[in-house]
């Protein structure tokens, strides 16, 4: 039990040392304390790309079959492809969108709550692909850096501000439109600066996943071991 709750205490320690470092290096990027030049996420960005619309079954897809993957996938800010929906059939000529390691993925439509999540793909099974309501946000990286631009969006308040240009009559579903999003303001430090951070980013997200998957592993056998103290064998 105390080695199950010092891995999840680790993972909680590793964000709590990326969000200290952005604002450290960064500052909030609503107010701008460093007075970095301002551009719109379009100038960060070299193109955004749609995935496909399909219908799936309920179940996710094996590792021999295709899936679809749900908005779920990406609202956590984590790249979760298990977050799925099996796809019996895909016309011959369409081309789906497969995340690949280092994609920013965003999400156009949710809640007001969810709209505009977004995740950086750390793992890429070659058997789930983007629906309709998931970009690929294709990063400029002479100008940005994927790490920056998920860090940024993914601000509380910088959020907020993004999510108010979502349209909708809906309250469970609102959008974002691909020109209000390249037009949406955003400070834009050196590149230089942004490349630091994203060195470290990924060294601690790495490291964080290894201790995720070690905390998955301490929860089994915790609760195997509960679960024999239960019935009396040990």
């Amino acid at each position: 039990d105390v080695i199950r709750r010092k891995r999840k205490q680790a993972v909680k320690l590793a964000d709590d040392l990326l969000k200290s470092a952005f604002f450290k290096m960064f500052g909030d990027p609503v107010r701008n304390q460093h007075q970095w030049p301002l551009g719109l996420i379009g100038d960060c960005l070299k193109g955004i790309v749609g995935g496909w619309s399909a219908n799936g079954d309920s179940r996710p897809a094996n590792p021999t079959e295709i899936g679809v993957l749900k908005i779920s996938s990406v609202t956590s800010g984590e790249y979760i492809p298990s977050e799925n929906k099996v796809v019996a059939s895909i016309p011959l000529d369409k081309k789906l969108i497969i995340p690949q390691i280092g994609d920013l993925l965003f999400s156009r439509a949710n809640t007001r709550e969810l709209v505009a999540a977004t995740c950086v793909v750390m793992e890429a099974p070659q058997n789930v692909f983007l629906p309709d309501k998931l970009w690929r946000l294709d990063v400029d990286q002479s100008v940005a850096e994927a790490a920056y631009l998920k860090c940024v969006i993914s601000h509380p308040e910088y959020r907020q501000l993004l999510c108010a240009r979502a349209t909708g009559t809906s309250g469970s579903m609102l959008n974002i439109s691909k020109m209000k999003l390249v037009e949406h303001p955003i400070p834009i430090p050196p590149i230089e600066l942004q490349r630091t951070f994203a060195t470290l980013w990924w060294r601690v997200k790495m490291l964080s996943a290894k201790r995720q998957r070690e905390a998955e592993e301490a929860d089994g056998l915790f609760r195997s071991l509960s679960q024999r103290a239960f019935r009396g064998e040990l």
